[in-house]
């Protein structure tokens, strides 16, 4: 490549990436200011006296009293803000882990195996995913309250699990199709029945794609918000994003909206960086290729 050329390419690359992180770093600013600061002219690009007030107060920790205007967190918004980051991963925690161990063995079966209707089956599982949620939500609203289920984490749950296995074995299937089938026919012939060898010899190889289906399917689940802000919204079961979407309707102030964002963000930015070598081996397969 022409050093020209190099150069452009860098340089698109800087400009893509500022722009991707400059929202996140706008609204980290925010959260370690106070409003008296946020409106200052000249608009300040870093916070010039950096607080951790506003994150104190929304995890109910030990903090100092400030006698300001826009310096109080309301207890109520500081309540709904931890109760929902902790309903967030109670959700989507074990629903994640749940709909991979299904996706894996499914994504297995539709990637390396050859039965009757593949072709029906895949295309009804896609199918699955056409409709938005907006289409489908009021007869699930309807559905869990005739049974009980609305405003309950375990009713988020089921819907939850019905979202992700389609998502996951989609994803997986096109990681299970490019493993090489060598090792797997040794392992057969070598006495391993389908199970022995699917365990010993094809899970250890997917790992990396199962790891990163997880990570897809438990990001998924944590910022989801159609489903939760209709379904648990007013109850204790309320996840973080109808939380934090409750705060516009709030008497609530810029740094402590800011502060809320960015901890909703963490537990999705801590996977990302962890897990990035797993997430970048994720290939989306070719549906001409799986029906073929």
């Amino acid at each position: 490549m022409a050093k020209g050329n190099r150069a452009l390419l860098y340089f698109a690359v800087i400009i893509i990436v500022l722009w991707s992180f400059m929202p996140i770093y706008w609204i980290l600013n925010l959260s370690l200011q106070f409003e008296s600061t946020i409106y200052a002219t000249p608009t300040n690009l870093a916070p010039l006296k950096p607080t951790d007030y506003w994150y104190r107060r929304i995890l109910q920790l030990p903090v100092e009293e400030i006698e300001m205007a826009g310096a109080s967190v309301g207890a109520m918004t500081a309540e709904h803000i931890g109760r929902g980051l902790k309903n967030s991963i109670l959700v989507a925690l074990p629903v994640s882990v749940i709909a991979t161990a299904v996706g894996s063995l499914s994504g297995y079966a539709f990637g390396r195996l050859k039965f009757k209707f593949k072709n029906g089956w895949l295309v009804m599982l896609l199918a699955s995913q056409v409709l938005p949620p907006v289409a489908v939500v009021l007869p699930f609203f309807i559905f869990f309250l005739t049974l009980g289920l609305l405003g309950t984490l375990h009713g988020l749950m089921i819907i939850y699990l019905g979202m992700l296995i389609p998502l996951v074995t989609w994803v997986l299937l096109g990681f299970f199709a490019g493993l090489p089938l060598e090792i797997e026919r040794a392992a057969r012939i070598d006495g391993c029945g389908r199970l022995e060898a699917l365990r010993k010899i094809v899970l250890p190889m997917a790992a990396p794609g199962i790891v990163a289906g997880w990570v897809l399917a438990f990001i998924t689940a944590y910022n989801e918000f159609m489903y939760a802000w209709i379904l648990t919204t007013g109850s204790f079961a309320q996840t973080l994003p109808p939380a934090i979407t409750g705060l516009f309707f709030q008497d609530t102030g810029v740094p402590e909206m800011s502060a809320a964002v960015m901890l909703s963000l963490l537990p999705v930015l801590a996977l990302g960086l962890v897990l990035q070598k797993y997430i970048m081996q994720l290939r989306i397969v070719d549906p001409v290729t799986v029906v073929a």
